[in-house]
């Protein structure tokens, strides 16, 4: 879609989570066409399953600006179909929604059923839906700890780092990407990422431990490099100071055999 055709009017970010969830939306976003007038919705989605997925259905529960449902019947439906989406893919940001009223500003996702392409289909209830829990962001550890993360676990996940892990006491934990776990899942069930040593190393103990023991390391680092430097210096000097030595002799050698060849030549004539 056109940047400059699209107007954002609002964000979407979902305020729950459902431990059998087999496919999650990541985030999304009200837009408006300021040439058309028609207010769509983008989402991006994930697939959380360990199969790949055909299709998805949801449903989008329409409110305006208040809160307030758009009409007696504010859904819309929606069918992303025609896929081939791994697990721990993401999806749907191609795939405008219209959402027929122009004074939609707040949205619900619901999603109704989930086709897989083995032919399975699974038709979704979330009556286990549960609210997020709080949240600590990683910035706040700071950008010096943070940076130091970046360095000792170097990465390529898609998904980026965004809250610190935390265990939970209803049996959950959180992971760097932002997903909810159960604790019988070692592994995030969206980035991947292993709960064990993100619990070991993202915490601020850790982590100034070893941006300290990495600091020091540069110093002697340096330390070394300026001592070799000098070290380096030393015999350039030597050597240059030997050299003049050798200079000053063979000056010296060559003035005596000349003053030598002149007496003998004196005492010859």
């Amino acid at each position: 879609m056109t940047e400059s055709r699209y107007r954002k009017l609002a964000d979407y970010h979902p305020l729950t989570w459902s431990p059998t969830s087999l496919v999650e939306v990541i985030k999304g976003a009200i837009l408006i066409d300021q040439i058309e007038g028609k207010v769509l919705l983008q989402l991006r989605l994930c697939n959380i399953s360990d199969k790949n997925i055909s299709s998805v259905h949801i449903k989008v529960m329409c409110f305006d600006e208040t809160g307030e449902a758009i009409s007696e019947n504010n859904i819309v439906e929606f069918a992303f179909q025609d896929l081939n989406i791994g697990s721990g893919t993401t999806f749907g940001e191609q795939n405008p929604i219209f959402l027929g009223d122009p004074r939609v500003r707040k949205v619900n996702i619901l999603f109704s059923k989930v086709m897989f392409t083995d032919g399975e289909i699974r038709i979704i209830e979330e009556s286990d839906a549960k609210a997020y829990p709080s949240q600590i962001l990683l910035d706040d550890l700071g950008r010096e700890l943070v940076t130091e993360l970046e360095r000792i676990v170097p990465e390529t996940n898609s998904f980026e780092k965004k809250v610190k892990p935390q265990l939970y006491a209803d049996g959950t934990w959180t992971c760097l990407c932002g997903r909810i776990n159960e604790y019988q899942r070692t592994n995030c069930v969206r980035c991947g990422r292993a709960i064990d040593w993100q619990l070991k190393k993202v915490n601020h103990e850790f982590l100034q431990n070893s941006l300290n023991e990495y600091k020091e390391k540069l110093r002697e680092e340096r330390n070394e490099q300026e001592r070799l430097r000098i070290e380096d210096e030393k015999l350039k000097a030597d050597k240059e100071k030997q050299n003049k030595l050798a200079n000053v002799k063979k000056q010296r050698r060559i003035v005596w055999i000349g003053s030598l060849i002149v007496v003998i030549g004196i005492i010859v004539y």
